[in-house]
């Protein structure tokens, strides 16, 4: 990336292929006299590039992780409810590797991003190691695997003190991923 020192077109290794939008605002409902603003909801934050050729036959390794264990789209749906207390961690731009616990699959809250403020629901919150962040701004698009078995559990976007990551089989449903 650019804050990294990379130039356009020696360093770029694929392009914008998906994206899923993000929806921003609320949404006016009046209710027996009663005015109340529902905020658009979003379950994921995410996109997917189409990587060249050369980059393409490189090592998938992930450093201090190893090799994401193949994932197809429903067990990861099934593995979902019991994510809560388990450990996981990954490799990230800016703080590298860390490990945190799973505090909550079911966060909802607003985030601020580059595009506004986004209301986010059913999300992953991710606590670090003691007074170590598991995440910090620049670790966003970091793939989250479990400790144990480094099955992939969640799609880092974005933190506030907690790390918050998009359930990995809603990314793979929005982008259209049948086994990741």
């Amino acid at each position: 990336g650019t804050l990294d020192g990379g130039l356009s077109p020696d360093d770029v290794v694929g392009e914008l292929y998906h994206v899923v939008n993000i929806q921003t605002g609320t949404v006016q409902v009046d209710f027996m006299g009663i005015h109340v603003e529902i905020p658009n909801s979003n379950h994921v934050d995410c996109a997917l590039a189409r990587i060249n050729d050369d980059f393409n036959n490189s090592n998938r390794e992930i450093r201090w992780i190893g090799y994401p264990k193949p994932t197809q789209m429903g067990v990861a749906a099934a593995n979902y409810p019991f994510l809560v207390g388990e450990w996981v961690h990954k490799m990230g731009r800016t703080t590298g590797y860390t490990v945190g616990r799973v505090k909550s699959i079911t966060w909802d809250g607003w985030i601020n991003g580059p595009a506004g403020r986004f209301w986010m629901e059913d999300q992953i919150q991710i606590d670090g190691l003691g007074s170590r962040p598991f995440s910090n701004q620049g670790d966003s698009g970091s793939l989250v695997t479990r400790y144990s078995d480094n099955v992939p559990v969640g799609l880092l976007f974005a933190d506030n003190g907690y790390t918050y990551a998009n359930p990995i089989y809603l990314v793979m449903a929005n982008l259209g991923i049948a086994m990741l």
